[in-house]
C-alpha cells in the first residue's frame, strides 16, 4: 500500500489535454503531463510511475469564518456577514485518508458581484474566480482556506476526492505492469548504481516525439517571413 503524500514546493505535476482538435499546429493530441521536481530533493532513484487514483464518495462540509455573525456551516449568506467571510473544509470521517482535488461552489445569484479566492497556508492568494466556473482544483484543498467577498449565497456544490490507497506498490513491480505506456523514466538501459529499473531508452524516445509540436516555434524558424 502506499499512504504518502508530497509537499506541492517539492513535488508536483502539471497537465494540459488537447482531445478536441487533431489539427493544432501547437499541442499535439494527447495529454501533455510535466512532473516538476524541487531541487532538495535530489535525482530521482527510478521512473515515475503514473495510476489512476481510487475514487472516494465523501460528503464533506465547509465552516466559514466570519466578523459579525461568527463561524457559519454549510451555505454562507454574504449579505448577512458582511460581505466577506473565509472558509475551510471540515475534516472528513475518520478512518478514511481522502483527499481532496477540487472543489465546485454554486451560487444563487448568477449576477451577484463576487470574489472566490484559494489561500495558501502562507496568506497569498493561489487562485481566484470571479465569474463561473466557481471551481478550484489543488493537491490536498482540505488544508487550505477559501475566501469569499460580495453578495449572494455561497455554498459547496461539488467535490472530488482522491485515496492514497493501493492495492500494490508499481514501483516494486515495473517489469511487470500492465500500464507500460504509464512509466516515466530516463533513456536509459538496465539498472544502474544511481538510477534502478530503467525501461530503456525507447519509451523515452517515443513520448517526446509523440508530444513534439507539430510545427516548430517562431523562434526556431527564423528563414520564414514574418508580420510587422
Amino acid at each position: 500500500m502506499i499512504a504518502s503524500r508530497t509537499i506541492p514546493d517539492l513535488f508536483h505535476a502539471r497537465a494540459v489535454a488537447n482531445i478536441v482538435d487533431p489539427g493544432d499546429p501547437d499541442l499535439a493530441r494527447g495529454t501533455h503531463l510535466r512532473l516538476h521536481i524541487s531541487p532538495d530533493l535530489g535525482f530521482p532513484l527510478h521512473p515515475f510511475v503514473v495510476r489512476q487514483g481510487k475514487p472516494l464518495a465523501a460528503k464533506v462540509t465547509m465552516q466559514w469564518a466570519t466578523r459579525t455573525a461568527g463561524p457559519v456551516t454549510g451555505a454562507l449568506n454574504l449579505d448577512q456577514v458582511g460581505g466577506a467571510a473565509t472558509g475551510t473544509i471540515l475534516p472528513i470521517s475518520a478512518g478514511q485518508r481522502p483527499w481532496i482535488l477540487r472543489c465546485t461552489f454554486t451560487l444563487n445569484q448568477l449576477d451577484a458581484p463576487l470574489t472566490l479566492e484559494l489561500v495558501g497556508r502562507d496568506g497569498r492568494v493561489l487562485a481566484w474566480r470571479d465569474q463561473a466556473p466557481w471551481s478550484f482544483a489543488w493537491p490536498d484543498l482540505e488544508t487550505y482556506a477559501f475566501r469569499a467577498r460580495g453578495k449572494g449565497v455561497v455554498d459547496l456544490a461539488d467535490v472530488q476526492c482522491g485515496s492514497d490507497q493501493a492495492t500494490t506498490d508499481p514501483v516494486a513491480n515495473i517489469g511487470a505492469s500492465d500500464m507500460p505506456g504509464l512509466i516515466l523514466g530516463l533513456p536509459l538501459e538496465g539498472t544502474l548504481p544511481w538510477y534502478a529499473n530503467a525501461p530503456g531508452a525507447a519509451p523515452a524516445l517515443s513520448r517526446v516525439e509523440r508530444g513534439a509540436p507539430p510545427r516548430l516555434g517562431p523562434h526556431e524558424r527564423a528563414d520564414e517571413q514574418r508580420p510587422p
